[in-house]
């Protein structure tokens, strides 16, 4: 029985590799639970633009670039309605999300319709400064079955 299980985990392996260099956007699962099931990338190509607004202060040389919108559009699928759309503003010191948004589409998506995503969700006053942002990560989550 062990030289089976031990092939079996070597052919997984590869497997994995194999459909991770196809794949622009990697998926990840978290507390999936008891069970198996066949997990699938809602997409697999999209464009992220982000909206900035500059807002001033008492002059016009006191402004802050504040991120206050994503726009995520799927290049290869349409988006199924009730599917969940997050980003998420990650800082540079510890990768902690300091803002974010979410959206759940009601209707079918068309590929390349462009999907608004408002960041209205903060950690602390001023989160979404672009001088705080490190990175930005978009969440497709497919709707529930």
């Amino acid at each position: 029985m062990q030289p089976i299980f031990f092939i079996a985990i070597i052919g997984a392996a590869i497997a994995m590799s194999v459909g991770y260099l196809g794949n622009d956007i990697s998926l990840n699962s978290q507390s999936f639970g008891v069970g198996e099931d066949t997990l699938q990338n809602p997409v697999e190509s999209a464009v992220l633009t982000i909206f900035i607004e500059k807002t001033y202060g008492v002059s016009t040389a006191d402004y802050k670039d504040l991120i206050t919108e994503c726009s995520f559009r799927s290049t290869t699928v349409v988006l199924a309605p009730n599917t969940r759309l997050i980003c998420k503003l990650l800082d540079a010191v510890d990768g902690n999300v300091i803002a974010e948004g979410d959206k759940i589409v009601l209707t079918s998506i068309p590929i390349n319709t462009p999907v608004t995503i408002p960041i209205d969700n903060f950690a602390f006053e001023n989160a979404n400064n672009a001088n705080n942002v490190h990175d930005i990560f978009i969440i497709v989550q497919g709707p529930p079955s």
